[in-house]
């Protein structure tokens, strides 16, 4: 099965209390989106923090909801991990 960015993102922020977006860059691969990875990286986490999987704690910092109806990255919809 192939993993998506929001997936990976999912599986990353669920080892870690909060992090910061240079961490999150730093341990998910974006070697597909070359030098834009900044744009796609805050287009999938806007629409993360949107779909209430991800809650944004200031801005560039971004943790895990674990008290969301999606706690593992298992059982969340394809619907809510789609790439642009």
């Amino acid at each position: 099965m192939k993993i998506n960015k929001q997936q990976e993102i999912l599986r990353y922020l669920k080892t870690v209390e909060k992090a910061t977006l240079k961490e999150i860059y730093e341990n998910v691969s974006w070697s597909y989106y070359g030098g834009h990875y900044t744009m796609y990286m805050s287009l999938i986490l806007s629409r993360m923090v949107k779909n209430g999987t991800v809650e944004r704690v200031k801005k560039g910092t971004f943790k895990f909801k674990r008290n969301s109806k999606h706690f593992t990255t298992e059982n969340i919809p394809d619907t809510y991990l789609q790439l642009f």
